[in-house]
């Protein structure tokens, strides 16, 4: 090689070299300034965050939930999720305080029972849903309106939880429609062809859960919404003679509240020995061993009807969030949103006791129990209200036991001015 050549080849590989150190130096700025820009931190996969939410939740049994939703969102978006556990009686106490004095810390969003809806709205930590009609037609009408106040929805229908009516399908062929059908069905039963059988209807009578379907359809403490102080009548011949007919069950059925045990009805219930019961939604997982079916809670009468309690749980957006402000990244929480309310309801049904919101009738049970839903009725909403569910509690009680009804209802009237 001459020394022409020679030297064109040693400029062309220290021209390589040069460049090379420029794209490498380009490169390792850039990340540099990414990682600074992004202010991301390491997920489990080794990638770097583009941003982070904050979630808060004030129900210890929603914490597989949670870890599940990170876990899976972290993975597809690159977003780190920092979730925290609040009791339910701080919630609003610690979110404004965060909102006041920490709003790195303060949550994005967060889980809570829909009856604190006034609590959330009225505290300014609340933002105004904006869904599309389709996403609208996807929810249940009861979350709906358990997540609505002052005519806007103020947060979005996550999960829910209520009283089921199941029967034991060996024993009884065909559901109930009223408590009536179910009396004559006891009064010819022939104990000595199910010998193991003990009880023909028997629920736990001393919570309100429960009980509250007898007189549901008839009281009215918060107008449909819940949200309304000014819309009150418990004390109406309607729910006087519902609570006749509630006492007269007891006539029958003889169930002891003082000493009914849930978990021990719920165990003869598996074992074969009542025929028909409720219990709460969540612990349908428990019944491995009978052959059973959910169905709507039966109406007491023909005339007489029955509405149940359920308990929905809400996610709201705080407006004080910081990646809810962050114009960059705010993007994210719309998406965590969709995530949880839509896109991910399986992780509601493996890693919580709950049921989604979003409607779903796969097959008998979940068809059953979302027209149970859809016929029930929330907590009111209004702070003064806090006090209706151990009052009446506490009334129904009084009425199972034989006190006068006209009395009873009247004090109960009375505790809620």
């Amino acid at each position: 090689m001459d020394k022409r050549a020679l030297k064109k080849a040693v400029i062309d590989i220290v021209l390589m070299i040069l460049i090379g150190c420029v794209v490498i130096g380009a490169t390792i700025v850039y990340n540099r300034n990414y990682k600074k820009k992004s202010k991301g931190k390491v997920l489990n996969n080794g990638a770097v965050s583009v941003a982070s939410i904050n979630i808060w939740f004030c129900d210890d049994s929603l914490k597989p939930y949670i870890r599940n939703i990170k876990k899976s969102f972290e993975k597809d978006y690159q977003v780190k999720i920092n979730s925290k556990y609040v009791d339910k009686d701080t919630l609003f106490e610690s979110i404004n305080e965060a909102n006041k004095n920490n709003r790195k810390a303060a949550p994005d969003m967060y889980l809570f029972p829909s009856e604190k809806l006034e609590s959330a709205y009225l505290g300014g930590m609340s933002k105004d849903v904006k869904l599309s009609d389709e996403d609208m037609s996807k929810l249940s009408e009861t979350g709906i309106v358990a997540a609505t106040y002052d005519g806007k929805m103020r947060a979005y229908p996550i999960m829910f939880e209520e009283p089921v009516f199941v029967y034991n399908k060996d024993l009884s062929s065909t559901p109930m429609k009223t408590f009536d059908e179910i009396l004559a069905y006891a009064k010819q039963f022939d104990n000595t062809k199910f010998p193991n059988v003990t009880d023909i209807l028997k629920w736990d009578v001393k919570e309100l859960q429960y009980n509250y379907a007898f007189a549901g359809e008839y009281l009215n403490f918060g107008g449909k919404y819940g949200d309304n102080a000014e819309e009150v009548d418990v004390n109406n011949l309607n729910v006087k003679a519902a609570l006749t007919y509630y006492n007269s069950l007891n006539n029958y059925f003889a169930t002891d509240i003082n000493t009914v045990n849930y978990d021990s009805i719920v165990n003869d219930f598996n074992d074969g020995k009542i025929v028909y019961t409720m219990i709460n939604s969540k612990d349908l997982k428990k019944l491995d061993k009978v052959n059973y079916e959910v169905t709507k809670i039966p109406d007491m009468t023909d005339i007489l009807k029955t509405r149940t309690l359920s308990f929905t749980t809400l996610l709201a957006v705080n407006p004080y969030g910081k990646t809810v402000r962050d114009d960059n990244n705010k993007e994210y929480v719309d998406k965590l949103i969709s995530y949880m309310l839509f896109d991910k309801t399986d992780i509601v049904e493996k890693k919580s006791d709950y049921i989604p919101c979003v409607k779903s009738n796969t097959d008998n049970t979940k068809k059953a129990i979302y027209e149970q839903y859809e016929a029930s009725i929330g907590l009111p909403k209004f702070e003064y209200a806090s006090g209706f569910y151990v009052s009446l509690e506490i009334a129904m009680g009084k009425v199972w036991e034989g006190k006068n009804i006209d009395e009873t209802v009247a004090e109960f009237e009375d505790s809620l001015k």
